[in-house]
């Protein structure tokens, strides 16, 4: 009978006897609970603390390939600046991504790029859009060679030079006026280059270092002019030029010379066979102008320059994405273009200064 009654006293008034919670434990009712923060809460009651959101959080970009919704983000402190991710080329975003170096979900291009400024160097973007274009067939100029999207962004104009140093263009404002184009600008950028290489229509593939320049003549040349060589080695400080034959698969497909002597090499005429550099019908240019930008070269996006030179009027065509000229043309009286140059095959990404030079075991032919 006593059990009874003190199980209805306990039920309705509680039991008297205390119960000490030792910290950082709380009591609930009857027991004790974990209090770590001490806020006198249960953490078994508390609900999850949402992840804190970093200060450098970008906006949410317009994720769009359309131009209205990408050109309603205006401001007089924005900048609109290019981006083409080339074919063989890794972005800084894809890099850091691979690295473990992104706070992301998913591997989305465009949402890494958009963590990667934020994450990294604290940049908000305010708009990104991502443009699809024909990828282009790529063979020994992958470095220049673009993929089948690029990106347009904008951003605050206090990070142009950060953007401009990662490679990015501005794009100019449809009524802004133009900058001059710069020869020197050009020089200035293959100068950076430890060595690169370029096709010219006719002397073939061209090979050029800081201190260094050689051309390969490819077989179809080789036959057509029956030459008994197929590498032309320019001495440059005194201006003589030595030929030999040699095998190179890439360039000269591998060809045998006519008759040549083996394992030697013999002078010819240094102006012969000495190529105008990639700016050699710059040099003298006068009064350049931009005149267009067009689709060429297989669908990739050039600029068109006007200059004259000796009376005559000539044009030189740029490659958007490297900014080296690709083709020079003479306006004829008549308005036609006569293409006096072609350079493609730009490679500069495989040569070394070290390729540039006469096999080591070859001798001067008496």
């Amino acid at each position: 009978m006593t059990i009874v009654l003190c199980s209805l006293f306990l039920l309705f008034v509680g039991c008297t006897q205390d119960i000490k919670c030792e910290k950082p434990y709380i009591l609930k009712g009857n027991d004790c609970c974990l209090d770590q923060n001490e806020d006198l809460i249960c953490d078994s009651d508390e609900l999850p603390s949402p992840t804190p959101v970093p200060t450098n959080t970008p906006l949410i970009p317009v994720y769009t390939t359309q131009a209205d919704e990408y050109d309603l983000i205006t401001g007089e402190n924005l900048i609109e600046l290019k981006y083409a991710p080339r074919q063989c080329v890794k972005t800084k975003w894809e890099s850091a991504f691979e690295n473990k170096e992104l706070s992301v979900e998913g591997d989305d291009e465009v949402e890494l790029l958009v963590a990667y400024y934020a994450q990294k160097h604290n940049i908000n973007i305010q708009a990104i859009k991502r443009v699809e274009q024909p990828a282009e067939d790529c063979r020994t100029d992958c470095m220049l060679c673009e993929r089948d999207h690029y990106f347009l962004i904008k951003a605050d104009k206090k990070y142009q030079g950060k953007f401009v140093e990662q490679k990015w263009d501005r794009v100019a404002a449809p009524d802004e006026e133009k900058a001059p184009y710069s020869l020197d600008a050009l020089r200035a950028k293959l100068s950076e280059l430890r060595a690169y290489e370029y096709y010219d229509r006719d002397l073939g593939y061209v090979l050029v270092a800081k201190d260094k320049l050689m051309v390969v003549l490819p077989l179809t040349l080789n036959k057509e002019r029956k030459y008994n060589f197929n590498h032309v080695y320019f001495d440059l400080e005194n201006k003589k030029a030595y030929a030999f034959c040699a095998m190179d698969q890439k360039r000269s497909g591998g060809s045998k010379c006519l008759s040549s002597p083996a394992n030697k090499y013999f002078e010819v005429d240094y102006e012969q066979f000495f190529p105008k550099d990639i700016f050699g019908h710059l040099v003298d240019a006068e009064d350049v102008i931009q005149v267009a930008s067009k689709t060429c070269e297989n669908t990739r996006q050039c600029d068109v320059y006007q200059y004259t030179e000796g009376g005559d009027t000539y044009l030189f065509f740029v490659r958007q994405v490297s900014g080296i000229p690709y083709k020079v043309a003479r306006v004829e009286p008549d308005g036609t273009e006569n293409v006096i140059e072609i350079y493609t095959n730009i490679d500069f990404n495989h040569l070394s200064a070290a390729d540039i030079k006469i096999p080591n075991t070859y001798k001067l032919m008496d």
